[in-house]
């Protein structure tokens, strides 16, 4: 291990308190302690433990990190209040879609607008910063034509994956021939490389990005190019899931996880394994698996040793990028692994569409709009776009990938995560599906 010096700033008799850093040649950079220099003993001792408490958390949650590199390139909005905040909404972006051949730019910009419209305006942004994750499409240009579409400015920041750690083939897996990975006409590269970022490696960064830059990230947000928030969201969904002490939260379901049966059966097998048991068994049972386009989780969660063990045995496996195991499947194993039921939260209260399409006809192929319970227009914004899918020719009913209309009773809402109020027991809300997502008759398995 080597130490680096500790540097402090001087003003006049006042010091500021320097930090030790060590380099970890398995684990790369950590901050071990906060060194008080100067003022009144006791109240520098309470500090000393509070930070002692702050940095071995931090140890911790840097633990797990194999690959470290210097950090992603970020520029902020010029009106910036800083980088630093509590909660986190993330998005991974491009301008022309590498294996769906979309209008990837065009997409964002609308899903950000309906965004702020109805969400991340002025009672929800003081403690939010926006992250739009990239491979070296955007600049500073575009994050001021982005800024201008917005009423609130100063929350984002574009973070250049490119040319680092968390967007590049794992060492393990340098030998190997991509175009013998499942699918290599169909899914590119870089599609494997968001698999694995959203399945491991955004949890690393955050770990990093608080430990390095001091920041005390705890939530995170995931939105897609495609995520569309359609109705009012009047509370603090961040604050909603820290006062109701949630770990994961959600808000349709795809039914797509038993390809994950195997990897988990293979992983409860090693040596010291064994003994694992789910907090909600879900091998051969086909549950929902939480549709991740859209999803609030609690850092601290997929910080925690047993869920990131999981994540390192999934990623060191290969499947991510081999067999294109995709980050839905891995999440949702190890939220129900490792998550007590109560800590989980299916959110039903807003209308929300997110659809992979065609891109020649622009007829869905997989994903759902769900209406929320508070959206009085939910209902007519459903039959609406039903009516846009039939002008366009769009093929209905039947097969999987055609899309179907539908009302899902509260029963296949997921009853063990949708932590409904009585009153609402019989609600039914509509949707519009297409693919395994959001659908019918499978209470229970609904979650």
């Amino acid at each position: 291990m080597i130490k680096l010096p500790s540097f402090a700033v001087f003003l006049g008799v006042v010091a500021f308190s320097a930090f030790l850093l060590t380099i970890d040649e398995n684990n790369g950079l950590r901050l071990l302690s906060e060194t008080p220099r100067t003022g009144n003993q006791n109240q520098n001792n309470n500090n000393n433990n509070n930070n002692n408490n702050n940095n071995n958390k931090k140890h911790k949650q840097l633990s797990y990190i194999e690959e470290v590199g210097p950090m992603p390139k970020m520029i902020s909005s010029p009106e910036s209040t800083g980088v630093c905040k509590k909660n986190a909404i993330v998005y991974m972006a491009q301008k022309h879609h590498s294996s769906y051949d979309r209008d990837s730019y065009g997409l964002l910009k609308q899903s950000l607008d309906l965004l702020y419209e109805n969400y991340l305006n002025d009672n929800h942004n003081e403690s939010t910063s926006l992250f739009i994750f990239h491979t070296g499409e955007f600049d500073a240009k575009d994050l001021r034509e982005l800024e201008a579409r917005v009423p609130t400015k100063g929350l984002m920041n574009f973070v250049d994956l490119s040319n680092t750690s968390y967007w590049h083939i794992p060492p393990w897996l340098r030998n190997d021939d991509p175009q013998k990975w499942s699918q290599p006409d169909v899914y590119s590269v870089g599609y494997r490389h968001m698999i694995r970022w959203y399945a491991k490696r955004m949890w690393d960064y955050f770990a990093r990005l608080n430990a390095e830059n001091g920041c005390d990230y705890k939530y995170v947000m995931r939105m897609d190019e495609e995520s569309f928030i359609y109705s009012k969201i009047d509370y603090n969904m961040f604050t909603e899931m820290e006062t109701q002490g949630y770990q994961y939260g959600y808000r349709s379901c795809s039914y797509e996880m038993k390809h994950v049966d195997k990897m988990w059966q293979n992983y409860v097998q090693q040596p010291g394994k064994h003994a694992i048991q789910p907090k909600r068994p879900f091998v051969g049972r086909n549950l929902c698996g939480f549709y991740n386009n859209w999803f609030m989780a609690d850092l601290s969660f997929f910080w925690s040793p047993p869920v990131q063990e999981f994540l390192k045995f999934a990623d060191h496996s290969g499947n991510m990028y081999r067999h294109r195991s995709n980050d839905l499947i891995l999440q949702t194993a190890a939220v129900y692994a490792f998550a007590d039921q109560s800590k989980v939260h299916r959110f039903l209260d807003f209308t929300y569409q997110h659809f992979t399409s065609y891109h020649d006809s622009g007829c869905p192929m997989w994903g759902s709009l769900a209406t929320g319970y508070n959206d009085a227009q939910g209902t007519a914004v459903a039959d609406n776009l039903v009516k846009e899918l039939r002008a366009k020719g769009c093929p209905r009913e039947g097969e999987d990938f055609k899309f179907k209309l539908f009302d899902l009773p509260q029963t296949d809402l997921s009853p063990t995560y949708n932590h409904l109020p009585a009153h609402m027991a019989n609600i039914t809300l509509r949707h519009v599906k297409a693919g395994l997502v959001d659908v019918p008759h499978k209470g229970a398995q609904s979650g």
